[in-house]
């Protein structure tokens, strides 16, 4: 595969075309977990350059992923659609073994699919001891549990969103070196926490369902292993940005 020689904003601005279907059928962006939509960004869209992967985005996810410093790659199959910043900058160009040296250190603290799997799992269990209260509720049979519009606001309030943002982080700092984040704050940038968000409201949802399903009265459900594989996608697009 030749190297790409196109710049940033020429590939941008280029290369970035709408597309019909995913060519794996799914009705998901695969980093922000949204339906494709005909409103303004977040439409369909793929690469249009002759060795395209023909993986598909929503518009404002891969535009915002691209732009972003140091990334020129595709976030699925990570294969390079323009010329990085250093060689830009007129950087000299490695030869085959830097190239392969280079690969290794940036995929040092890439997270393995076993690892985001138990990322999920721990954040899994965490959220429903935070649904305690409302389980308790719906044991006790109490009054309009069933599509309350309180308890909904109680559940996607902003202080709830932030002890599962701030969860999820401490189970993240536990498991990698922190030399390779820095610090925790790796986290914060508002494009990673509004895709985590995306990620822990779905498992608060699917527990929800549960809880109100079952009235109550299960003990925490078994981790979903099948579910997991999607969440663990829009997750594999943040680790990358660390």
């Amino acid at each position: 595969m030749s190297q790409p020689t196109y710049t940033r904003e020429e590939f941008l601005s280029t290369f970035i075309k709408s597309a019909t279907t995913s060519p794996h059928k799914t009705e998901e962006c695969p980093i922000c977990a949204e339906p494709y939509s005909f409103f303004f960004g977040q439409g369909a869209v793929t690469f249009g350059d002759r060795e395209s992967c023909n993986h598909v985005f929503c518009e404002s996810c891969i535009t915002q992923w691209l732009s972003t410093e140091g990334v020129n790659s595709c976030p699925l199959c990570r294969r390079q659609l323009f010329v990085s910043d250093d060689d830009e900058e007129g950087e000299e160009e490695y030869d085959d073994d830097d190239e392969e040296e280079e690969e290794t250190e940036e995929g040092e603290y890439a997270f393995t699919d076993e690892q985001l799997h138990e990322l999920l799992e721990n954040a899994w269990y965490k959220v429903f001891w935070l649904l305690e209260p409302h389980r308790q509720k719906v044991a006790r049979g109490g009054e309009n549990v069933s599509g309350a519009g309180d308890e909904e606001d109680e559940e996607d309030s902003p202080l709830h969103h932030s002890i599962l943002i701030h969860a999820f982080v401490r189970i993240l700092a536990a498991r990698v070196d922190v030399h390779a984040l820095n610090d925790a704050t790796g986290l914060t940038g508002e494009y990673k926490m509004h895709v985590l968000k995306i990620v822990l409201r779905r498992i608060m949802a699917e527990l929800v369902e549960y809880i109100e399903s079952t009235g109550g009265r299960e003990t925490v459900p078994e981790f979903p292993r099948d579910k997991a594989l999607v969440w663990e996608e829009p997750l594999k697009v943040v680790m990358q940005l660390l």
